[in-house]
């Protein structure tokens, strides 16, 4: 499956270089794109925080979540979200044109 995902991206890379976009502009495209992965990857955490919390509530159990750890849960996921996806996408962004329209 990685094998298969890491083409796909090589084509893209390779399809958005021939079409003209510098490695700029491609990397410009990635940060975005990891960025709302880490964004969507925080709101999801944050609301399962809440259902955890409410679930607590309904059947009265001791659930302690104090504002510091949900807010070191939110940033935790984000950053690792995001580390993950610039190194997965390093080798992508510095692979030329050609190489990646081949494979």
């Amino acid at each position: 499956m990685r094998k298969e995902y890491e083409s796909i991206n090589l084509k893209e890379i390779g399809l958005l270089s021939a079409l003209g976009y510098n490695k700029g502009t491609i990397q410009k495209m990635i940060v975005r794109e990891n960025l709302l992965l880490s964004a969507m990857a925080a709101i999801f955490q944050a609301v399962l925080i809440g259902c955890t919390y409410l679930v607590g509530m309904i059947f009265n159990l001791a659930i302690m979540v104090t504002p510091l750890q949900i807010l070191q849960s939110i940033l935790s996921t984000g950053v690792v979200v995001i580390v993950i996806s610039i190194i997965a996408s390093y080798k992508l962004i510095h692979t030329e044109p050609a190489v990646t329209l081949r494979k």
